[in-house]
């Protein structure tokens, strides 16, 4: 399908000139509501009017030093439509011999310059790779079936890098955060060298997504190491640090897993930044581990399908109902208990207590922020990012890196699409390509 604009009438205003180049090309009866193909030839004939076919710049004079610009040449813009349909636009080009200065083309939203293809597949590239995390390969599978063309892995990898790339600068940006922090990280291996080219040479790395959650507003700062030792991890968190003072962010709280290291990386950077950030280990992280410790006394293996015997069920549950006491007074109080008795536990569960005992002012931290209280927020999100599949997207430790980004503004923000400027997707497409287009009055069929 060509859109036909030969009854285009350059002296009508832009309303009568875009209901009359609809009308020419396609019609169904009854069919009058069509916003994203008005918005589309809203966006080009705002700027344009039809010369013998071509579409003309509506002012021909440079935007710089005003001179008549020199038409030098045709070029055409495609809109592609589910099921090879095409909306084909031509265009005059133009230079200013008398200031050199490029001329801006005016041609909106729906073409990215120098790209080929129109925006509303680049956006469906997107939403299809985030709803579902597949490889570049299924994308462009996907994408070329829909649209009937012929893209390449390499430039669906393009197109996701560019978002990916946007989504760290939107990220950053963000300045809607409470304070609260919640911190985890996630293992994954990639491949460094020339991924993708045949017979080269990859090594396979270690690397490490790690992750600061505010606990109350869940916005996210990502990041990537390839160390989780204390000498690299300290670098990486005295970057957040000084990201948050530049940015007028206050810090009051930062909760961790169990990893002893962090209460002392917290009491040196607090030293060194003049800060005051309280340490809350996280509650869900040491229930967690209860079982876990218990699993590995009794069978060998933390990880293990079997069930506990029930008098260690019952310890478990003690240690769980004091931790999650309402109140500090009644925590301390609880704690003395199970110190008291810390023998009749099993070994595993004796060293837990011992545990409570000395990091007691970390534990109890939820008891002043209680939205602390459920501090799985970190690993939920790694849940939510599945990053088994982000391994198999992606082979590059930038590549992972870009995924992740994208991902987390979807995740934490409702108008992650217009974040993304991945706005315009196949329902926008599938509009235009069925959409009945009237004039004024009822038109019958074409």
């Amino acid at each position: 399908m060509q859109l036909n604009l030969d009854t285009f009438n350059k002296n009508k205003s832009t309303k009568e000139r875009v209901d009359e180049t609809i009308a020419s090309g396609i019609s169904f009866k009854g069919l009058d509501n069509i916003p994203h193909l008005q918005e589309l030839l809203n966006d080009i004939l705002s700027n344009y009017e039809l010369d013998k076919g071509v579409l003309r710049l509506i002012d021909e004079y440079c935007g710089n030093c005003k001179h008549k610009l020199k038409r030098k040449g045709r070029y055409q813009k495609e809109i592609n439509l589910p099921g090879g349909a095409t909306i084909l636009l031509t265009f005059h080009q133009y230079s200013c011999t008398y200031c050199k200065k490029k001329v801006n083309r005016k041609l909106g939203s729906w073409f990215s310059k120098g790209d080929r293809y129109s925006s509303n597949i680049k956006g469906d590239a997107t939403r299809i790779y985030l709803s579902h995390l597949s490889s570049y390969e299924a994308v462009r599978k996907e994408i070329n079936k829909l649209y009937c063309i012929s893209l390449s892995k390499r430039t669906i990898r393009k197109w996701l890098g560019k978002v990916g790339s946007k989504a760290d600068f939107v990220l950053y940006d963000e300045k809607d955060f409470s304070g609260h922090f919640i911190y985890d990280e996630e293992y994954i291996k990639v491949f460094l060298g020339d991924v993708g080219k045949k017979n080269s040479q990859l090594q396979r790395v270690e690397v490490y997504l790690l992750l600061f959650r505010d606990a109350k507003t869940g916005k996210p700062i990502l990041m990537l190491s390839d160390s989780l030792d204390k000498s690299v991890l300290i670098r990486h968190w005295r970057r957040f640090i000084s990201w948050t003072i530049s940015n007028k962010i206050p810090f009051h709280t930062l909760t961790t897993d169990g990893k002893r290291e962090y209460n002392t990386m917290i009491n040196e950077l607090n030293r060194e930044f003049g800060l005051k950030i309280r340490h809350a280990y996280c509650i869900f992280h040491f229930k967690k581990n209860l079982y876990e410790v218990c699993n590995k006394e009794i069978f060998g293996v933390m990880q293990t399908k079997k069930g506990l015997p029930e008098h260690v069920m019952n310890q478990i549950k003690e240690l769980e109902d004091v931790i999650d006491m309402p109140t500090k007074e009644g925590f301390e109080t609880g704690l003395k208990d199970l110190e008291f008795q810390r023998l009749t536990f099993i070994k595993a569960l004796q060293d837990q207590i011992k545990r409570l005992r000395k990091y007691a002012k970390n534990y109890s931290l939820h008891k002043d922020f209680p939205f602390l209280r459920t501090t799985n927020l970190a690993e939920h999100w790694f849940g939510q990012t599945k990053p088994e599949k982000i391994k198999k997207g992606y082979k590059t430790k930038q590549g992972i890196l870009q995924s992740a980004q994208a991902l987390a503004v979807k995740i934490c923000n409702l108008n992650w699409k217009s974040k993304l400027n991945v706005v315009r997707d196949i329902n926008d497409a599938t509009f235009m390509l069925i959409s009945g287009l009237i004039r004024k009055g009822n038109l019958g069929p074409a």
